[in-house]
């Protein structure tokens, strides 16, 4: 089981990766990769000389087709040796999906059972209810 730890003295140059936690319309929204069968957040990791809001911003159009959002930086967190960003992002409008590695992306009332990183994607959904105050259903 991998450890999250949230920490707020990591620095930006030491976050390699981002996640965001994204809704849509009262919804949760999640993708599907095309290797895969069950459900992630859109993320990835940050490419060289990106800040970390642009590989944010970047990876939820990617991943998502996410056009017209609020974003919000939630926190810097380790997990295992690496350190990531956690997002959250209330999307309102989508383009159509670009051509990469995800398949498609699904709208669920609760969270879905099938994720790919269920320990780490229940706690990352976790802080992101205790900071922006809505009720999760299905945790």
């Amino acid at each position: 089981m991998k450890k999250i730890t949230f920490d707020q003295t990591i620095r930006e140059k030491d976050i390699s990766f981002v996640v965001i936690v994204c809704r849509h319309s009262g919804k949760w929204l999640f993708c599907k990769h095309k290797d895969r069968n069950t459900y992630e957040s859109p993320g990835g990791r940050r490419e060289e000389n990106e800040n970390i809001w642009q590989t944010a911003h970047r990876e939820l159009y990617e991943e998502s087709g996410a056009i017209d959002y609020d974003l919000k930086m939630i926190s810097p967190y380790r997990m295992d040796e690496k350190c990531g960003m956690l997002f959250y992002a209330d999307v309102k409008k989508f383009a159509v999906l670009p051509d990469s590695e995800i398949d498609s992306v699904h709208f669920f009332d609760e969270i879905p059972k099938e994720l790919t990183y269920p320990e780490v994607q229940h706690e990352l959904v976790e802080r992101i209810k205790e900071e922006i105050k809505f009720d999760v259903k299905g945790l």
